[in-house]
């Protein structure tokens, strides 16, 4: 008998929102994903939320990404030209806006929303473009590249070999110097971070320390990162008090380690199984970090770690295909 009281208490408790689900079941934060199935290969858009995932068929975009409101896509259409595609952007239900073509790279600001920046034509010469709120403008004619990162510090344009470099232009789009390493992310004081290659296969293989450039082009270390830290993406939360550090993990298993860090370099969290590429957002008001993981069979799952409790949850997407390769993942709008 009081067993059946206690089933009832709860059960009304329950339909009065009293009671929550377990912590497998909260999706925290609605959270969008772009990517493709291995198999198919064509670009798609998934939206996560307590309601369940919707799944809608993107145009035919590659390097799809989204900006840094989430409400924003930018990605490179086909197109007859020889080489290079048609950059479009657009809210990611559509329309898209052709911007130009002949684009085989761009990169969304750092920090303003609907503002990126792109190369284009594709050749040895090119023009450094911006694009914000419809509004399209040139720079200035640079060596041709591919448009890596972009901020109010100005342009990494990286260069393709087989070794890796990168020129950096100040904000005016006049040459600062040529960086041979891997452009990894922005470190706290608005400085670039490099590793002298793409630590992802294996974080003793690299066999590097990471440096740094602060926005006057001057060499800097990073005593922000600790040694053996070697990221291959940095994910700076709106506010800059924190950090989602990527480290590489292993090749064959294509997983690696997210850490959540402070500007002095101390370590909140480390969120293991995170899927390579990188794929992390912070929510607006900082609160949230998701970042797409895979379990232990394999499949696709978003881990939420809530700073203000300091919990990390996993919220698991059956209805995924667990072949999805995450392109770029979004937190819209929330507060």
């Amino acid at each position: 008998m009081l067993f059946g009281v206690v089933v009832l208490v709860l059960g009304l408790l329950w339909g009065l929102g009293k009671v929550a689900p377990e912590a497998e079941d909260l999706v925290p934060v609605t959270v969008r994903l772009v990517g493709s199935s291995a198999v198919e290969v064509e670009p798609r858009l998934y939206e996560v939320s307590a309601s369940g995932v919707s799944e809608t068929r993107l145009p035919d975009l590659m390097k799809a990404q989204f900006d840094r409101s989430g409400r924003l896509l930018a990605g490179i259409a086909p197109s007859e030209a020889a080489r290079g595609g048609i950059l479009s952007v657009g809210p990611p239900e559509g329309p898209f806006e052709p911007l130009t073509d002949g684009v085989r790279s761009f990169a969304w600001h750092d920090r303003r929303p609907g503002s990126l920046a792109y190369v284009s034509p594709w050749g040895p010469v090119g023009l450094l473009n911006t694009w914000e709120e419809g509004v399209r403008s040139r720079e200035r004619a640079i060596e041709g590249g591919l448009m890596h990162r972009f901020g109010d510090w100005g342009y990494a344009v990286t260069q393709p070999g087989p070794i890796r470099r990168a020129d950096l232009y100040d904000a005016s789009g006049r040459f600062d110097q040529r960086v041979t390493g891997y452009s990894a992310g922005i470190g706290p004081g608005d400085y670039l971070v490099f590793t002298a290659q793409a630590p992802v296969r294996s974080l003793e293989r690299a066999g590097t320390e990471a440096f740094g450039y602060t926005p006057e082009g001057e060499p800097f270390d990073v005593p922000w990162l600790q040694e053996g830290q070697l990221p291959y993406a940095i994910e700076a939360a709106p506010d800059g008090r924190r950090y989602a550090v990527h480290l590489g993990g292993a090749y064959e298993t294509g997983l690696g380690e997210v850490l959540v860090t402070r500007p002095d370099g101390s370590i909140e969290a480390k969120i293991p199984r995170a899927a390579i590429p990188a794929a992390s957002a912070w929510s607006r008001n900082g609160r949230y970090l998701a970042v797409a993981r895979r379990d232990p069979a394999g499949e696709l799952e978003i881990g939420f770690y809530d700073l203000e409790n300091q919990t990390l949850d996993v919220a698991p997407v059956p209805e995924i295909p667990s072949s999805v390769v995450v392109w770029d993942i979004a937190v819209p709008g929330s507060d």
